[in-house]
């Protein structure tokens, strides 16, 4: 999960995924409405572990998962408990932010977790000893990179290539955002957005997920199979 950007526009906004997974991870599900308690999600699920990345709620709240906080870590053996597990505990509660400020992640590696509830945008992280939390400005687009695949370095050039599609797309369509994260590189294939190194690592899929007055879906391109899915609620976003 490495590669998130974030675009308000007068209605709503567009909360976009790469996600890049080791060549030895299944085929994710694609996505499909659950019940979660009193709630409905919609996303992928990774066939794996059983958890997801990026989920829709039904009142428009969206969650997207990447692996690392700050810098990258090591794997002490001990990080028991799923990532993708957590993000769908966290998003089938009555309060996102309450619930990851309170769950246990002891067990858990080291993540950044961006949450949209309603109007407000959030940057949560766990570093595998503290928690943060900070509320970003939702006027504002914003980028992440993966801690553990990308360096200071590569998530500067990745600032500056968001930055110059947000100069030539001054309100930019889910179609342009999506071939943003499609097509953007320097001919790097170990760093452009849509990734390959060594066939160990690469880009899989991307999920961009849609909120308006008028709309609530997540759209799902499976990179490998070619596979493209949009799945909708049906009926729109109460906070716009």
């Amino acid at each position: 999960m490495c590669t998130v950007t974030y675009i308000p526009h007068q209605k709503g906004y567009f909360l976009t995924s790469n996600r890049d997974e080791k060549n030895t991870r299944s085929q994710a599900l694609l996505p499909k409405e659950y019940a979660f308690g009193e709630h409905q999600l919609i996303f992928p699920k990774d066939k794996d572990a059983g958890g997801t990345w990026i989920t829709l709620k039904e009142n428009g709240d969206s969650l997207c998962l990447l692996n690392g906080a700050f810098t990258n870590f090591i794997d002490n053996g001990l990080y028991t408990v799923s990532r993708g597990k957590i993000l769908l505990e966290i998003a089938a509660s009555s309060n996102l932010v309450a619930s990851f400020k309170n769950i246990d992640l002891t067990k858990t590696a080291p993540f950044t977790l961006v949450i949209v509830h309603k109007t407000t945008l959030f940057e949560c992280r766990w570093d595998g000893e503290r928690k943060h939390c900070n509320i970003l400005d939702h006027n504002k687009p914003h980028i992440w990179s993966s801690a553990t695949l990308y360096d200071s370095i590569q998530q500067e050039k990745r600032e500056k290539w968001f930055e110059q599609f947000l100069q030539n797309n001054e309100h930019p369509s889910q179609k342009d955002i999506i071939h943003f994260h499609k097509n953007t590189g320097d001919g790097n294939r170990e760093n452009d957005l849509v990734m390959n190194r060594d066939d160990q690592y690469f880009t899989v899929s991307i999920s961009s997920i849609a909120i308006s007055e008028n709309e609530c879906a997540m759209q799902y391109e499976d990179l490998i199979y070619n596979d493209i899915n949009t799945t909708r609620f049906s009926f729109a976003n109460a906070a716009y």
